[in-house]
């Protein structure tokens, strides 16, 4: 399996990746234009595992300010694994990569908000050094710089 971060050159494997992923039926011209545009936003990472050349996860985080200080975190907004290769270490190389990232650009947290009731979600970052917060029905998961600083050397 290998991990990418794509790039605005990546358009069409991306374009063709997140209609695989989630089941779209979106005209593939259309989709392209809209993959180079979002991959153009250095604030939107695209990170997409691969068995082969066929996608098999996505993650999608956004790069956000912080007002209070001069500082970035990351949103882990959505991740994704296709059922064929669930359990098997694709979402937990999908968030390390996303760690690396992080430790690379001195993101001071990365975040993301999941339902109590996604357990493989809750399992997933809990098992990748996250710290759970929250007593709802939504709950945050949240990378700490401590956290993050292990991938500083990668």
């Amino acid at each position: 399996m290998q991990v990418d971060h794509l790039t605005p050159d990546d358009a069409d494997f991306a374009g063709h990746a997140i209609r695989k992923l989630k089941g779209l039926d979106i005209d593939p011209p259309q989709d392209v234009e809209h993959m180079r545009r979002l991959l153009e936003n250095e604030a939107n990472l695209l990170v997409v595992a691969r068995d082969g050349h066929e996608p098999v996860g996505f993650a999608l985080a956004y790069v956000m300010d912080r007002i209070d200080r001069d500082e970035i975190m990351l949103c882990l907004y959505e991740i994704s694994v296709a059922p064929s290769h669930q359990r098997r270490g694709v979402g937990s190389a999908l968030v390390e990569h996303l760690k690396v990232w992080c430790a690379q650009h001195q993101v001071m947290k990365m975040w993301v908000l999941t339902d109590r009731a996604n357990i493989a979600a809750i399992r997933l970052y809990s098992a990748s050094g996250a710290e759970e917060g929250g007593a709802g029905a939504e709950v945050s998961f949240v990378w700490n710089r401590q956290t993050l600083a292990t991938h500083r050397e990668g």
